[in-house]
């Protein structure tokens, strides 16, 4: 949904040009101290990278945005 507070140019797109990427988010229920070890309740995976970042927030507001990228030839490309 465009946000009608940003004003830009009528018909104005940005295409972003990065690499894609995973983040491995783990869930834990309380943070370790140095030399300390807990075990995750969770495991997330989050396709990332400053590129794809910026992509999204320039959609949420209101620019038409596209993204252009390379993606690994490993597991975490497959996805």
């Amino acid at each position: 949904m465009p946000n009608p507070a940003v004003a830009r140019p009528s018909g104005s797109s940005v295409v972003f040009v990065g690499a894609a990427t995973i983040d491995s988010i783990a869930l834990v229920g309380e943070f370790p101290t140095p030399d300390d070890r807990v075990v995750a309740e969770d495991l997330i995976f989050a396709g990332v990278g400053p590129a794809a970042t910026a992509a999204v927030t320039a959609a949420r507001l209101g620019v038409t945005a596209a993204f252009v990228g390379t993606v690994g030839d490993d597991a975490d490309g497959e996805r």
